[in-house]
């Protein structure tokens, strides 16, 4: 098109939109198809940024896999200990705690720290019935499915579980056991239950005066494998009754702690 010029411009014209720099003989005029792509170009490198997790995002992420695998109740933190153990500086650290207490599972004090938000055993007999409402109806619609990518993934995270409780390492063990329960109602493909249950697991496996509510059980190790095998039948009853006895399972070992 007479008047225009297309130019073959370097990645980083695209990245940081500078575009008449790298084509001064355009003067600011390009030739529309190559607008076209430079525009797409740059449209696809601010999607890729903004979806990228934030330094504050994953500070927020590994301060939940250290409640849940019980690292963090060890101790009461001050803010420069949890971003030395982040190896984070405090500002995206302090916005992940803000974020923790909102949800009601961290508290900081003057004085005293930063720590876990105790729990009431009222509190985790109320959650542990949501939990078991929303994990019921959660494989009752897995088995239906019967995904075997799903099905192979709960099978993994099953035999792990017993792999890590045999060898004494209960931290790992109830992170694997959150995940798995994670991974089963993430499979409902329903992003409201799994916002929900995330919450409640997390907070029912936050310690209270000194003993863990939700542990995987040491007395039991095919437990999980018995209920992924419940699920893998395809029978929605049969799976919502191994789910329950599941439950149970873990309500009786807690109250064996108490």
């Amino acid at each position: 098109m007479a008047g225009e010029v297309a130019v073959s411009l370097p990645e980083k014209a695209i990245e940081y939109g500078h575009v008449s720099m790298y084509c001064p003989a355009a003067k600011g005029r390009l030739h529309p198809r190559l607008k076209g792509v430079i525009m797409l170009a740059m449209a696809q490198e601010t999607k890729r940024r903004s979806s990228a997790p934030t330094k504050a995002q994953k500070a927020y992420e590994h301060l939940r896999k250290m409640i849940v695998e019980r690292r963090f109740a060890s101790r009461n933190w001050s803010m420069r200990q949890l971003a030395a153990e982040l190896g984070m500086s405090v500002v995206p650290v302090s916005e992940a705690l803000r974020r923790l207490e909102q949800e009601n599972l961290v508290v900081t004090k003057p004085q005293s720290g930063i720590r876990i938000k105790r729990m009431s055993q009222k509190d985790f007999a109320d959650a542990m019935l949501v939990r078991q409402a929303i994990e019921c109806q959660a494989v009752r619609m897995v088995a239906q499915k019967a995904d075997k990518k799903v099905l192979a993934s709960l099978d993994r995270l099953a035999r792990r579980i017993g792999e890590y409780t045999a060898a004494g390492m209960s931290g790992k063990a109830s992170y694997l056991d959150y995940r798995l329960h994670y991974k089963l109602v993430a499979a409902t493909g329903c992003d409201l239950m799994v916002s929900k249950f995330d919450g409640i697991a997390t907070r029912c496996m936050v310690i209270t005066d000194g003993q863990t509510f939700w542990a995987p059980s040491s007395t039991n190790d095919s437990d999980h494998i018995r209920l992924v095998q419940a699920i893998a039948s395809g029978s929605p009853a049969r799976a919502e009754a191994a789910i329950r006895r599941h439950i149970r399972a873990e309500r009786l070992q807690q109250a064996l702690w108490e």
